[in-house]
């Protein structure tokens, strides 16, 4: 994927541990998805199989509450995808960080 950025730059999505992508979890998901990864872990693994199992069901509940944003690395420019994966733009204030994602 390639969001063309209103600076002009191109911002490229095509790989994993990008140091320009985050993914955000809303806070009013947060505590729950802690919540439910405690209640699977602590309730539904007796067995190798049932951890493996639990394993999978914890990367989908986080797949099922996260969004994608994007920051540009020339003027500091961030893309978000909103809860139905729309993207929006949101300009960063003078000095800011072009870095915000990196870790």
């Amino acid at each position: 994927m390639k969001i063309h950025c209103t600076c002009g730059a191109t911002i490229h999505d095509g790989a994993d541990d990008l140091p320009h992508r985050a993914h955000i979890i809303p806070d009013q998901r947060w505590n729950r998805l802690f919540e439910d990864i405690d209640e699977l872990i602590e309730n539904q693994c007796a067995t190798s199989a049932q951890r493996n199992a639990a394993c999978t069901k914890i990367r989908a509940m986080v797949l099922a509450n996260v969004r994608l944003a994007w920051q540009c690395r020339s003027c500091g420019r961030i893309y978000a995808d909103d809860a139905k994966a729309k993207l929006s733009e949101y300009v960063a204030a003078e000095g800011a960080s072009h870095h915000l994602f990196s870790a």
